[in-house]
């Protein structure tokens, strides 16, 4: 299993545009056999999107 919060924004402009940003903060360790290490995912994400029409 594989558990990462993580802490966000997004921002709307007027015109329909939209950006965002995302960081995900791996916890779990995804190796079975790591000895004394530990192996995680984490990760950022950025977006841009467009909402056609309505609110």
């Amino acid at each position: 299993m594989n558990i990462t919060p993580f802490i966000g924004a997004e921002y709307r402009l007027e015109n329909g545009l939209i950006f965002d940003a995302r960081y995900n903060y791996g916890i779990s360790n995804l190796a079975k056999d790591a000895g004394d290490g530990k192996v995680t995912n984490s990760f950022a994400q950025i977006g841009v999107g467009f909402k056609f029409g309505g609110n």
